[in-house]
């Protein structure tokens, strides 16, 4: 809409009632079917609920579409599959062992005593959960953890689905191209901190701060254009291959394929981005090339979060984080380096809408990972919001994994293409 582009802000109609006053007098709302014929390009930001299905009406009708696919929910969801597609295109692999059905508990145990138990794995589940994935410290404890979680399952109603794989030490890098049908272009990394609290201590969140950067290296080549012919006529948007350079081998080992906006690298990739974010959306999901201009220094950004976050909703309960005056970024503010995300206007100004309590990101550019996070805490320190917290640690953490990456030769130097153009 900053652009000059005409935008409606269709809801899935999944969607819990407690999320219904986000966005309210920012942005135009509509039903999703009601506005297909009037669109030039149809954005998904998720492969959650009916979303891949809907995508895939859509492109059945020729219409131009990016961020989601049948194809993108099984690679999303699907932890097994994408292993498997992973493995095809010939990237390296963990070893893992998947167990779905009734008995996946007790046959999870099972497999898990006949291994050695001094080794550590990691327990993931394989699309919408009540827990997210844990790294055990033990075997023992993973055993434990197993009949926790089958109760919990229960008690919600799921059928377990999931897969324990071996830990695997090292540093963790996201690594992603924009796919256009037919090729890539738009190649960034993101680094992240993802725990709750300073020092990675407390649980696991989407996203507590990142940094993101555009590079053309040996890592996109090694892990995102491989899946060129895999992707080809089945999903145009953003890839992104999240891997680990395995600290004994030096070799980048696949974890999982994110095939949507990462949040909250997307509001990295805006903070470099100097051209039109419509304009990308348009070409990648049309089969376009594209020539924008990106900003050559990095991007850090850290997520502000009030109570209870990161306490997921719950339609029992109705004392969500609605009405709290978010002061320092007002109502007609163009987005960016402020990327609001659970508020609304109200006649005084903005006003966090809930349901999570996942306010806003804010963010900051630098010519090194420290001191683009270093901006985004200044810039945060401009917003008032009651209780509000964030991580204060980005900077230190960041620039030092990124360090360590850098290290292992996998960046490497070589510059963008030539399609892209440079600017500070």
């Amino acid at each position: 809409m900053d652009e000059g582009n005409e935008v409606v802000f269709a809801m899935s109609e999944d969607a819990d009632t407690t999320y219904h006053k986000l966005g309210e007098g920012l942005v135009v709302k509509g039903e999703f079917k009601k506005y297909l014929e009037w669109a030039d390009c149809v954005v998904f930001d998720s492969n959650i609920f009916q979303l891949p299905k809907e995508a895939e009406l859509c492109r059945k009708r020729n219409m131009n579409v990016i961020g989601s696919s049948e194809l993108s929910g099984s690679l999303e969801n699907d932890r097994a599959f994408a292993v498997e597609v992973a493995a095809r295109v010939g990237l390296q692999v963990p070893d893992y062992e998947e167990f779905s059905g009734p008995q996946a508990w007790k046959m999870a145990e099972r497999y898990l005593s006949s291994l050695e138990p001094e080794t550590r794995w990691v327990w993931k589940p394989n699309g919408e959960s009540p827990v997210s994935t844990f790294v055990s410290d033990s075997l023992e404890q993973l055993k434990r953890m197993l009949r926790y979680w089958e109760a919990l399952y229960k008690e919600h109603n799921e059928v377990p689905n999931f897969i324990v794989t071996k830990k695997i030490e090292g540093q963790e890098i996201s690594t992603e191209g924009w796919f256009n049908g037919s090729e890539f272009v738009f190649p960034n990394h993101t680094l992240e901190r993802t725990r709750f609290f300073d020092g990675d201590h407390g649980e696991k969140t989407g996203c507590a701060g990142n940094v993101v950067w555009m590079h053309d290296g040996p890592l996109f080549h090694t892990l995102i254009e491989p899946m060129r012919e895999i992707l080809r006529g089945k999903y145009n948007g953003p890839l992104d291959v999240n891997a680990i350079i395995d600290e004994e081998t030096n070799e980048p080992i696949f974890l999982e394929y994110t095939p949507r906006f990462g949040y909250d690298a997307l509001f990295g990739l805006m903070q470099i981005l100097n051209s039109d974010l419509g304009e990308l959306f348009f070409n990648v999901a049309k089969g376009l090339s594209w020539t924008g201009n990106i900003r050559s220094d990095f991007a850090g950004m850290v997520r502000l979060h009030i109570p209870p976050y990161p306490e997921p909703p719950s339609k029992e309960d109705k004392q969500r984080p609605v009405g709290l005056p978010t002061e320092g970024v007002k109502v007609h503010d163009k987005v960016g380096p402020f990327y609001p995300v659970e508020v609304f206007a109200e006649e005084e100004g903005l006003a966090t809408s809930g349901p999570d309590g996942y306010v806003m990101v804010v963010g900051g550019n630098g010519n090194s990972p420290e001191q683009a996070m270093d901006a985004a805490y200044r810039r945060a320190d401009s917003v008032t919001i009651p209780c509000v917290r964030y991580r204060l640690d980005l900077a230190d953490k960041l620039q030092e994994v990124y360090h360590l990456i850098k290290m292992t030769g996998w960046l490497g130097e070589k510059q963008l293409k030539t399609v892209f153009t440079r600017r500070a």
